[in-house]
C-alpha cells in the first residue's frame, strides 16, 4: 500500500534536513546549526527535507540513510524546524525574497517536501540570497540526532 500524506503541510508540521557532513554534526551536537547543511548548488532554488511527523524517526533514518549510500556518505541526524519557520523571507537592495514550502513525495521517499527559495536573476546576488536563506533556516533550527537505537559505533554498519 502506497503511503499518502497530506498535500497541504501546516504550520506546526516538523521539516528535517539530514546531515552527512561530521563537521556539521559535531557542530550541532553543540548547539550550533551552520549555514552549509541548508546551502544548496548555485542553480538551485530548492532545499530538500523531510516531513518528520508523518513516520517513526527510525524509518527516516533509514531512508536518510539509504540516501547517504548513493553519495558516499554517512547519515549522522537532521537540522530541524517547524514549517513556518521554514517559510520566511529575506532581503537585499529593499527587495524580499521569500521562502514556501511545497510536498514533492518521491518514489523512494514519500515524506519529502521542499522548502522552495525566490531568488533574484543575477548570478552573484542570487548566490548571496541562497546564503542569506540558509543562515536564517539554520539560526531557526535545532538538532535532532539518530535515534538511540540506530546510533552506534562507526565501525559497525546500519543496514
Amino acid at each position: 500500500m502506497a503511503i499518502v500524506l497530506p498535500k497541504t503541510i501546516q504550520d506546526d508540521e516538523m521539516l528535517g534536513r539530514s546531515v552527512f557532513s561530521s563537521g556539521a554534526e559535531k557542530r550541532a551536537r553543540r548547539g550550533i546549526i551552520i549555514r552549509d547543511v541548508f546551502l544548496v548548488r548555485r542553480d538551485d532554488n530548492c532545499i530538500s527535507v523531510d516531513r518528520m511527523d508523518h513516520a517513526s524517526a527510525e524509518e527516516m533514518a533509514l531512508l536518510a540513510d539509504a540516501r547517504g549510500e548513493g553519495r558516499n556518505g554517512e547519515f549522522f541526524g537532521w537540522a530541524t524546524l517547524n514549517a513556518a519557520d521554514a517559510a520566511g523571507a529575506v532581503s537585499l537592495n529593499d527587495a524580499m525574497y521569500r521562502r514556501t514550502i511545497e510536498a514533492s513525495p518521491l518514489p523512494e521517499n514519500p515524506y519529502h517536501a521542499n522548502i522552495v527559495m525566490a531568488l533574484p536573476d543575477a548570478n552573484v546576488e542570487r548566490r548571496d540570497i541562497q546564503k542569506q536563506h540558509a543562515l536564517a533556516l539554520a539560526a531557526n533550527a535545532e538538532w535532532r540526532p539518530l535515534p538511540h537505537a540506530l546510533a552506534m559505533p562507526k565501525h559497525f554498519v546500519r543496514k
